[in-house]
């Protein structure tokens, strides 16, 4: 059975505004509120076609916002998967419930030590809160669950991170870096085909017309979002793509096909094909700022093709956060 990962679009809803993001720019995404009922019918179909490495109950919404996250959380481990969360944690909501579950990974999503910093791109949010109730994450979570503060890099915000990396290194987490990129990757594409800026993405890290160059260089590099990634939304419905969130990305249901079969129409998708054309799955993924001759990227490459994803859970889950969700550099070699 191929190896995936399970990025589950859990419902549509995000308590804050971040302009890269499309839930957070108010973007209409289709699905609404996954139910339990879907959950389990996912479950049973994907494990029973595939071998599941981990699942992410998020995508770019707020998953505390789920009343019955913890639910969700034991339903996955029911199969013997390691859950991933992310939350921008400016609510508390259901948290307690959520980590007495115990999920392997909670990404905690901040771009700012003051307020002034923070709001210009979680916009709504309030980094006292969040502060605080990383203090209670602390003191809540068990030890088999991994924190990692992901630090939203923007080119207005450098001497905010050490004061935030202290912080969450004072309190046990992770802390990791990382390049901000223009959310969908459509929007990249069209800025590079126009020379026209997109105002969402004037903070990225790298400016978009910079990252073409660097992008194109890398197009022939495989895309893990087609190969690896399968994402799903509220009503079953399959994404072709999860970094993108409009109708235009919808494929079916999930019921009406197999794992295998959408795998594999991926290779011969338009979208796929004229995203890859111009490398903008690396802007997708980042993965721009690595070297052209990477040893990591060989390295996870050779891995992927041996079949061994997936084999390890605990490695699985560990490669996950180390290599995919990886701090980036700020600039390419």
């Amino acid at each position: 059975m191929i190896p995936i990962n399970l990025y589950l679009a859990t419902s549509t809803s995000c308590n804050v505004g971040c302009k890269t993001c499309p839930v957070g720019r108010k973007e209409f995404e289709p699905g609404g509120l996954m139910k339990l009922e879907m959950l389990k019918r996912i479950m049973d179909k994907c494990t029973k076609e595939a071998r599941v490495i981990t699942v992410q109950l998020y995508h770019y919404n707020e998953p505390f916002l789920i009343p019955y996250l913890n639910e969700m959380v034991k339903m996955v481990h029911n199969y013997g998967i390691p859950v991933f969360l992310s939350s921008n944690l400016v609510i508390f909501k259901n948290v307690a419930s959520v980590l007495a579950e115990n999920p392997e990974t909670l990404l905690i999503s901040v771009s700012g030590w003051t307020q002034e910093i923070y709001e210009r791109s979680h916009k709504d949010g309030e980094i006292e809160k969040v502060k605080a109730n990383m203090k209670e994450v602390a003191r809540l979570k068990g030890p088999n669950t991994h924190v990692q503060v992901s630090w939203h890099k923007y080119r207005y915000n450098e001497h905010e991170e050490p004061l935030m990396q202290e912080f969450a290194e004072s309190l046990g987490f992770q802390f990791v870096p990382y390049g901000t990129g223009l959310i969908p990757q459509d929007r990249a594409m069209k800025v590079w085909k126009t020379g026209v800026e997109d105002p969402a993405g004037e903070d990225t890290l790298v400016p978009v017309k910079d990252a073409q160059k660097l992008c194109f260089d890398r197009r022939n590099w495989p895309c893990i979002l087609q190969t690896q990634i399968l994402p799903i939304n509220g009503q079953g419905i399959v994404l072709n793509c999860s970094n993108r969130s409009d109708e235009a990305n919808l494929r079916g249901s999930l019921f009406d096909t197999t794992v295998s079969e959408i795998f594999t129409k991926r290779k011969t998708d338009a979208a796929c094909k004229a995203c890859q054309s111009v490398g903008a799955h690396i802007y997708a993924t980042q993965a721009y700022t690595r070297s052209l001759y990477s040893p990591v990227r060989v390295a996870e490459d050779m891995y992927r093709k041996l079949g061994l994803a997936g084999r390890f859970p605990k490695f699985s889950a560990w490669a996950t956060r180390n290599l995919y969700l990886r701090p980036q550099k700020k600039k390419s070699i």
